[in-house]
């Protein structure tokens, strides 16, 4: 809607036609309005209160705190000021010295459609180089996927267990985990680089992705992420690296999940069905008979004849009840 020129022209007729100082034509001797006059009217220059608020559930260590670390928390989250004013003792984090921006200098290539994929980058984890690496900022955990563990020579025996549930990474379903596994995720060069010490918790599925880097990870490295020029800034030592996403390869991540999607919504479809039928009486699940074709000319509503004297193939189908004429 933003983009449509027809709804444009539109509001800009009602606003000129509202606006008393329009309607007095150009009497201040402009010949069109002020920057600052049309932001006024156009809504996204305006602020409006939230109607209501929707509350989103990720899962993770969330679905087995108990009573009493879930209060503590609660207390903390209530005890933090969110004045201006100084904090008291404060711990920062590692790298928050440095200071991290984004301009134009960062679109490094023609994007089409930007903001439709995601940020797809290629780390080494545990000193092997992962392609399909989603970085993923609205996940509360990080998940390695079930399909990498041969690459890294890691087998299940050596995860450490996980009882937690999460939820999001399937349409409509939980999923509970292999178990979790602390490995060292690089990015960059070995000119400029950094490595931290990630915990992934291993899915009991496989997917689109080798991996996901949710939050935990991107505030391990003070990761920024913009979704619009496809590219990670982190602060290091020798500064701030960039780190730029494989548009391509988001592309074939995105027509593969299309494909996971289908299928399970498929499934889930199938066994929906297969849970109604079984509530059915048998006599409804009978199938009604259905006649054979009739293929020759002992057919009781089709018989046949023959088109020409003596040319036994050139011949056709008729109704048996016809008359003879």
């Amino acid at each position: 809607m933003e983009e449509c020129c027809v709804l444009k022209n539109i509001y800009t007729r009602r606003a000129a036609q509202d606006d008393p100082a329009k309607k007095n034509g150009k009497q201040d001797g402009r010949d069109h309005e002020d920057e600052d006059e049309v932001q006024d009217r156009d809504p996204r220059h305006q602020y409006v209160s939230p109607t209501d608020v929707v509350h989103s559930i990720f899962g993770g260590k969330v679905s087995i705190e108990s009573k009493r670390e879930r209060k503590l928390l609660e207390r903390a989250c209530l005890n933090i000021d969110s004045t201006d004013g100084l904090i008291v003792d404060p711990k920062f984090p590692p790298w928050s010295h440095k200071e991290i921006s984004f301009s134009r200098k960062d679109q490094w290539a023609a994007i089409p459609e930007p903001g439709r994929f995601p940020l797809i980058l290629d780390p080494w984890i545990n000193n092997i180089r992962f392609e399909r690496v989603l970085v993923n900022g609205g996940s509360s955990i990080d998940n390695l996927f079930h399909n990498s563990l041969p690459a890294l020579k890691i087998t299940p025996a050596q995860l450490k267990p996980y009882d937690a549930q999460f939820w999001g990474v399937l349409p409509g379903q939980s999923s509970v985990s292999l178990g979790q596994i602390t490995l060292p995720v690089q990015f960059g060069t070995s000119d400029h680089f950094q490595t931290e010490f990630v915990n992934f918790v291993v899915t009991d599925f496989d997917g689109t992705y080798h991996a996901i880097l949710g939050r935990p990870s991107l505030t391990k490295f003070m990761g920024v992420p913009h979704y619009s020029y496809l590219v990670l800034k982190m602060p290091t030592e020798k500064g701030v690296l960039t780190v730029r996403g494989n548009v391509y390869t988001a592309y074939n991540c995105e027509e593969e999940s299309f494909k996971i999607t289908e299928a399970i919504d498929l499934s889930i479809r199938m066994a929906e069905t297969a849970a109604q039928a079984a509530q059915l009486p048998p006599d409804q699940l009978r199938l009604a008979k259905q006649e054979t074709a009739r293929k020759n000319s002992q057919s009781k509503e089709y018989k046949e004849v023959q088109l020409v004297d003596g040319s036994p193939k050139k011949t056709a189908l008729i109704g048996a009840n016809l008359d003879p004429k």
